[in-house]
């Protein structure tokens, strides 16, 4: 048997601090195809995947090198 992988969710409001902006901003972006838009089945939660995709995509069109911890879980200090 093979496992499955689940992806886990990034509410929007986690989206927003990853990539610092606001939601206008977000939303814009989803628009015009430049930000991979929710997933289906929950309209305000992004796949935590497509979003270390999309951060990878950006970073080496920047030609910046890679960032594999690109999303995770922020902490306050």
């Amino acid at each position: 048997m093979t496992k499955q992988f689940l992806d886990e969710y990034l509410r929007t409001d986690e989206v927003l601090r990853i990539e610092k902006c606001s939601r206008t901003t977000l939303w814009r972006r989803i628009k015009a195809g430049l930000f991979p838009p929710p997933v289906e089945q929950f309209p305000h939660k992004f796949s935590r995947s497509d979003v270390a995709s999309h951060q990878a995509k950006v970073r080496a069109a920047a030609g910046l090198p890679r960032h594999d911890d690109a999303v995770t879980e922020r902490t306050s200090e």
